[in-house]
């Protein structure tokens, strides 16, 4: 098919990409593009021809409806097609209501190529038909001048003789030569199509006995070579005084070209008709999905109404595939008898038409059912089914289901029927596939509102949680301000302000820990640890609450020693939080027990308690984050709530997993950690290394944050430890003050104003007499990443805030070398 389109389209890339699939589609497409109004205005009223109007529905200087109401009103048989990423199905509709042919989706580009040809071959075909409606009427004026200029012949039936005389030109249109007429009724009668010839023969003797002296008809003469035309008789009947006929004189006139054009109109007309008849049905078709508001049930019974009508249509079925994809499972169906539907409501891949349809994802159209064997099409001949389509639904890859229509009052549809199932079961998967995205988009609010909703709580938890501890922190100091820090009041102060610290601390730790685990930031440090060391450090970081509380703590080891491939000191923070949650939340003289034992090739640690339990609708949601069910213990004894969620994190990313069982309130509750063991241990668990502290010789050390009180009150500690201590705090005074104390030791914090801390520390470090001094950096962040980057920045250590302090000391005394 050869076609010239005029393409209004803004976007030179969804230009190119329409031109490209066009291409593919057709290479005798031609596309001739308009950028915008002024443009599309003087393609329309050029002189150049289109057979299609292809527009996008929105563009900067006009909309879609102002370019059909353009065209409509220049180029008003030139079909216009929308194709467009912003167009729904209400307004879709909208659009073929006010004149538009038909609409296509940016998203949908196969559909495009097929669209476009069948706009225009329905364009031709009306173009068609108003030729044809001229060429009768010229054929009419042609007849006229075909009597006046010899296209007919003229006769003379002598009837009381049985003689009749033909003109040679009348012999010329029987195809018979001249002067071998043998002048008799009989063989007028015998070059005669036989039906014509009895019309004929009872017209004229109805004239003769009704005495009417004018005869018109029309017949078929059958030439020597069998072919068959169309001829015109008009003649007048004499009638002798008496009454008899004695004679009847006319022409006959040749109007084969005439009765042939009016056949076309006539078939042009009745396509036309059946065209507007699709039309009007799957508007209908649209209109009821659209109306259904997202019930297939519904969407299916509305859809049979508004076809059923006019396609004699008698049953339905519409079937989805089952979750697992094993077998079709009826959605909706019409025309089955109640009680029936039960016993086709699950159908095996491939039985039945439609699990054939389901299996191949093509259609099958079948006719004459109620004499076919073929076994899959019994179960609708036993409905009464006597022609039957099945169409599967098919969006993007996804195969949605089947739509299947029948009738049993015909025994085939017909091809404009199968046309009009095809598309109606198209529009019937894209309607399925915006319910179901419509659903998906409701149920992803509603889980983001929720998750709003849990970070929002989160939140307020957090900030109550953080709140506590700065009463008892401002108590404290008061207490020390008072006693000048001396005595048995300031000692118990200062316990008390470190416990809060610590508190705030691993609040803030934990908090990070998950946050780094849900961005993938979160480095371990895997080594081969013994299981045993493992829990015992998990034990004793939990041991001070168990014992608090007065319960009841077993310990249950394989008898032969467990290695792991793991980091030591974020697998103890996996039991030691487990065993933390049983002790808060078993009332005071419980039990805890921690059993480990190899199984199947993976180490099974559980820890159990008889504590408060979980309620079983929590049970799902335990470890997640901002989690309800989580937060209700955690308001019993403090904490954010996020510890579980940690757990199970840290696990996940040791390759093992987690799971929890409760029998309900009161009950208590088991945790189980699976984690994978490596290869059998080449040798024994060398012991982990403590280092002793040291006590850190005078030196001269400056200390650089842009937190003044952070600056002061380490400088005071470090005073405290017997150096010479500077400050300052920024990048920039870091460097003058460097240049001129040449320091021992400096402590940079990272994030500084005007100039950063490792953005000073390698100015610093291009200094002759910079090498010996010792730079640590001071920073919240303790990433694996986080510590090469202030290595390559020239720092000889990294600290995490807060800094304990025996932490600090240990950085000096090993850098120093004390």
């Amino acid at each position: 098919m050869t076609a010239t389109i005029l393409h209004l389209e803004d976007s030179d890339l969804d230009a190119d990409l329409i031109a490209q699939r066009l291409a593919r589609t057709n290479p005798e497409f031609e596309l001739v593009r308009a950028v915008g109004r002024a443009d599309f205005l003087a393609r329309l009223e050029a002189d150049r021809a289109f057979d299609l109007i292809l527009s996008d529905h929105q563009l900067p200087d006009l909309d879609g409806l102002e370019a059909l109401a353009l065209a409509r009103v220049r180029r008003p048989d030139v079909p216009f097609v929308f194709v467009s990423g912003a167009l729904g199905e209400e307004r879709a509709v909208e659009t073929l209501k006010l004149g538009a042919t038909d609409y296509v989706l940016k998203n949908r580009p196969e559909r495009l190529g097929p669209a476009i040809e069948r706009a225009i071959e329905e364009a031709r075909a009306r173009a068609e038909g108003r030729r044809a409606e001229r060429a009768v009427r010229e054929a009419n004026e042609r007849l006229a001048l075909a009597l006046s200029a010899g296209r007919s012949g003229v006769f003379d039936w002598l009837i009381p003789e049985g003689r009749v005389v033909w003109s040679p030109e009348l012999e010329d249109l029987y195809g018979v030569p001249r002067g071998s007429f043998e002048g008799t009724y009989a063989s007028w009668e015998a070059r005669v199509e036989p039906d014509d010839a009895a019309r004929v023969g009872a017209q004229i003797r109805r004239c003769v006995a009704e005495r009417a002296e004018d005869v018109e008809y029309e017949f078929r003469a059958v030439r020597p070579d069998g072919s068959r035309r169309w001829l015109a008789g008009k003649a007048k009947l004499l009638f002798a005084p008496g009454g008899e006929a004695v004679r009847m004189v006319g022409i006959n006139a040749d109007i084969h070209d005439r009765k042939q054009l009016e056949e076309q109109l006539r078939a042009g007309e009745e396509s036309l008709r059946h065209q507007n008849v699709r039309l009007s049905l799957l508007a209908d078709a649209a209109e009821a999905l659209l109306a259904a508001d997202s019930d297939p049930v519904q969407m299916m019974a509305d859809l049979f109404a508004a076809l059923a009508p006019a396609l004699a249509l008698s049953h339905y079925f519409n079937y989805a595939p089952a979750a697992d994809g094993s077998r079709l499972e009826l959605v909706a169906c019409g025309g089955v008898p109640s009680g029936t539907a039960d016993a086709i409501r699950r159908l095996d891949s491939g039985q039945a038409l439609c699990g054939l349809v389901a299996s191949t994802r093509k259609a099958v159209i079948a006719s004459d059912i109620q004499s076919s064997e073929d076994p899959r099409a019994q179960l609708v001949k036993g409905f009464g089914v006597r022609a039957y389509a099945c169409h599967p639904l098919i969006a993007g890859d996804r195969l949605l289901g089947t739509l299947s229509f029948g009738t049993n009052t015909r025994d085939r549809f017909s091809d404009g029927d199968v046309d009009v199932l095809r598309t109606v079961c198209h529009y019937a998967a894209m309607a399925k596939e915006r319910a179901r995205l419509a659903a998906q988009a409701t149920e992803r609010a509603e889980r983001l509102k929720e998750q709003d909703r849990r970070k929002d709580e989160f939140l307020a938890l957090l900030a109550h949680e953080l709140r506590n501890p700065l009463a008892p922190l401002r108590n404290g100091l008061q207490v020390l301000r008072l006693t000048e820090g001396r005595g048995d009041a300031a000692k118990r102060a200062r316990e008390m302000m470190e416990r809060q610290l610590t508190h705030t601390v691993r609040l803030i730790d934990d908090l990070l820990d998950v946050s780094r685990i849900s961005r993938n930031k979160l480095d371990l440090r895997r080594s081969r640890v013994s299981l045993a060391e493992v829990l015992e450090s998990a034990a004793e970081t939990a041991r001070p609450l168990i014992e608090e509380a007065g319960h009841e703590f077993a310990i249950e080891l394989p008898p032969a020693p467990v290695f792991l491939d793991a980091d030591l000191t974020r697998l103890a923070q996996v039991f030691s939080n487990l065993l933390t949650n049983s002790a808060k939340y078993t009332p005071p003289g419980g039990r805890i027990g921690l059993r480990a034992e190899v199984r199947g090739g993976a180490l099974v640690v559980t820890v159990r308690d008889n504590g408060l339990g979980i309620p079983p609708d929590y049970l799902p949601r335990i470890f997640d984050m901002f989690s309800q069910a989580d937060r209700v213990v955690e308001r019993a004894s403090g904490g954010l709530g996020i510890g579980l969620a940690l757990v199970k994190g840290l696990v996940e990313m040791h390759g093992g997993n987690v799971t929890v069982a409760s029998d309900g309130p009161d009950q208590g509750s088991a945790f189980t950690v699976t984690l994978p063991l490596p290869g059998a241990p080449t040798g024994d668990a060398q012991p982990l290394g403590v280092p002793a502290p040291a006590k850190a010789r005078p030196r001269r050390v400056l200390v650089v944050d842009d937190n003044r009180d952070a600056a002061e009150s380490l400088a005071m500690l470090l005073e405290l430890l017997g150096n010479e201590v500077h400050v300052g705090h920024d990048g920039l005074e870091a460097i003058e003050l460097a240049e001129q104390l040449r320091p021992d030791v400096i402590l940079m914090d990272v994030g500084m104003p005007r100039l950063n801390g490792l953005e000073a520390t390698a100015q610093i470090r291009t200094r002759p007499w910079a090498a010996p001094v010792v730079i640590i950096a001071l920073t919240g962040w303790g990433q694996e990443s986080d510590r090469e980057r202030t290595r390559q920045a020239g720092c000889n250590a990294h600290l995490v805030k807060p800094v304990q302090l025996t932490d600090l000391e240990r950085v000096l005394s090993g850098a120093m070398g004390t």
